[in-house]
């Protein structure tokens, strides 16, 4: 049959269009193999080694703060082959699924109407007025990435498993402050923070701390998030004695606060340094190492993220941002 039949044929039949040098190609591998069917082929080398496919697959289960995303360039830095798509093709082929764990309650709709307001009010703020403002917050830290929301499980399992794991059972509170001159302090406190012991440990660090040492005379306007003990009267009606400027953050907004940032890079460093940390004592020590090795350029970077938080507050309508 001539080739522009077949060509014809298949047009007709399979509304598929070939060319003349397909049908050769065609031709000449039947009169080799005596077949069209492709036949099977060694495959690219394995990235893997069997020990390495163990290790990562019990470094995931064991792990639930491991994420592909830090996996591939920890081996990126070490050299090692890898990329992000293997990874996860090795863990589905090993029978683990991806489970994604809560990052937090829906954001209530009064909550983004407060958050866009706050955005809208403080738009006009610049450098210069955040730079006025001493962040604070409180965490509990253990050596546990925070940055993902994916943890893989085996399948069938019902749900992910708790984060009170081996590496929780080593965990501080601990509660510290920024300012535009870099890192603050940070201190450490057990069990549930009080309004009678939140109210004691801002007099004790704190007043010196909001002095304004550009303004001598003038205070800096210190900033808390909408935690119970932070909103009580206690600790309101004591702000207002000692004439403390304090911004009325908005609820559920961790997002727009620096020092979760900050909270995330130490836990960062925490996972990385887990091997030297055997119990709670080693965590603080390591915990305060890292605190006050940050740099002076990151915690303004932090400071100078602050117009472009609110403006994406405004964009989202009051929705989480990525920050």
């Amino acid at each position: 049959m001539p080739h522009q039949e077949i060509i014809n044929l298949v047009f007709s039949q399979f509304n598929r269009t070939i060319t003349f040098k397909t049908i050769a190609r065609i031709w000449e591998k039947y009169t080799i193999t005596q077949g069209v069917a492709d036949r099977k082929r060694s495959g690219r080398p394995k990235v893997f080694t069997q020990r390495e496919e163990r290790d990562l697959v019990r470094d995931f289960l064991a792990h639930p703060g491991v994420s592909i995303k830090h996996t591939t360039k920890e081996r990126q830095r070490a050299g090692k082959p890898g990329c992000k798509r293997t990874i996860r093709k090795l863990l589905r082929g090993k029978g683990l699924v991806p489970k994604v764990s809560e990052r937090g309650k829906e954001i209530a709709e009064r909550n983004k109407k407060l958050r866009v307001k706050f955005a809208q009010r403080h738009t006009n703020w610049t450098i210069n007025d955040w730079r006025r403002v001493v962040f604070s917050d409180e965490a509990t830290l253990y050596p546990k990435r925070s940055q993902t929301c994916v943890r893989w499980i085996r399948a069938g399992t019902p749900s992910a498993p708790p984060l009170e794991d081996n590496l929780r059972t080593k965990s501080i509170n601990v509660w510290c402050y920024i300012n535009y001159d870099g890192t603050g302090e940070i201190f450490r406190f057990q069990g549930t923070m009080r309004k009678e012991s939140y109210r004691d440990m801002l007099e004790d660090h704190m007043l010196d701390a909001l002095e304004d040492p550009h303004q001598p005379g003038k205070r800096l306007i210190f900033m808390q998030d909408g935690a119970s003990y932070h909103t009580s009267g206690y600790v309101i009606n004591w702000l207002r004695q000692k004439k403390v400027n304090y911004l009325s953050w908005p609820a559920q907004s961790p997002d727009l606060n620096p020092v979760e940032n900050v909270w995330a890079t130490i836990r960062e460093e925490l996972f990385k340094r887990r091997d030297k940390i055997k119990n709670n004592s080693d965590l603080w020590a390591q915990t305060r190492d890292i605190f006050h090795s940050l740099t002076l350029v990151y915690i303004r970077s932090l400071y100078h993220s602050m117009p472009e938080r609110l403006e994406s507050i405004i964009k989202s309508n009051g929705n989480r941002i990525n920050y």
